[in-house]
């Protein structure tokens, strides 16, 4: 569970190709650099989706790495027209339950931004014990970024279970965006990086859409030099000199995921009948 160095650490920011304008390459092809880079587990945390979900369990399944199924949810700005950075919650299931609780929590939010409504920290009550969130900062935080009450609001929700990103760069150092008001608050760091791409990218010209603004997140990327490949064991090194208790912080999460918590077909049970010959043979596929 942790990178071909001595120094634990697990990638628990994953986007794929199902985070549109974000990521480059498929669940598959990120399983594959994850094992290339000597990683036994990896999160797929794509932006208000676990289309995904499937697609991660084979490939792990074939790369022997342990799958942590997550989702990165955005939610509003607290201060309503004013400029900043968004509030992010990256939701990772640790057990079965948990897995059901993130599946469940996404489509929430996805129904209330279909129906116009503000999504806020209150859209997360009700998560399962068995998730885990992880709090940041999307793009440059302004004076109109109300970071403290963002993360009081996502304590009450997750009490310990909170934790705050600190996100790895490709050149070697940190940013701890919210490091201040985790102090305050006490609430625990753990080491991300924002991977988006199985092969280098460059930060941040070739990002599609670079530049462009997104309908759900303002920035295809987080504004801070964040956005690259799965690291190696050198550049964790050296993440881990200025962040040594985040970095160990990502791989403990790993460890406390529950093996591969996603079944697409419990034992005993047959995939449903559907009237339709077509959907019925696309349901069959995916349940075998």
């Amino acid at each position: 569970m942790t990178s071909s160095g001595s120094v634990p650490f697990v990638p628990l920011r994953v986007h794929s190709v199902y985070s549109f304008g974000l990521g480059r390459s498929t669940p598959r092809a990120l399983c594959a650099a994850a094992r290339r880079a000597g990683y036994g587990a990896m999160a797929l945390t794509d932006v208000h989706g676990t289309w995904g979900y499937l697609e991660l369990h084979r490939a792990a399944a074939d790369y022997g790495l342990r799958p942590i199924y997550g989702a990165h949810v955005v939610l509003d700005r607290d201060v309503s027209g004013q400029p900043g950075a968004a509030v992010t919650v990256l939701l990772l299931a640790t057990g079965p339950d948990g897995l059901a609780s993130v599946c469940e929590t996404v489509s929430r939010v996805a129904m209330r931004r279909h129906r116009g409504e503000a999504v806020h920290a209150d859209a997360l009550h009700g998560v399962h014990r068995e998730v885990i969130a992880i709090a940041g900062a999307w793009g440059a935080p302004t004076l109109g970024f109300d970071a403290r009450h963002a993360l009081e609001a996502l304590r009450e929700v997750f009490g310990r279970r909170l934790f705050v990103e600190v996100r790895g760069r490709p050149d070697g150092s940190v940013a701890d965006v919210l490091g201040e008001v985790a102090d305050a608050l006490a609430v625990s760091r753990v080491l991300t990086t924002c991977v988006v791409s199985a092969a280098p990218v460059r930060v941040p010209g070739d990002l599609p859409g670079a530049g462009a603004s997104h309908p759900v997140h303002g920035s295809p990327d987080p504004g801070d030099g964040s956005v690259g490949t799965m690291p190696g064991p050198d550049l964790v090194a050296r993440w881990s000199v200025r962040a040594s208790e985040a970095c160990a912080a990502s791989a403990a999460i790993a460890a406390g995921v529950a093996g591969d918590v996603f079944e697409p077909r419990p034992p005993g049970r047959r995939p449903p009948r559907l009237a339709t010959p077509r959907i019925a043979a696309r349901t069959r596929r995916c349940w075998s």
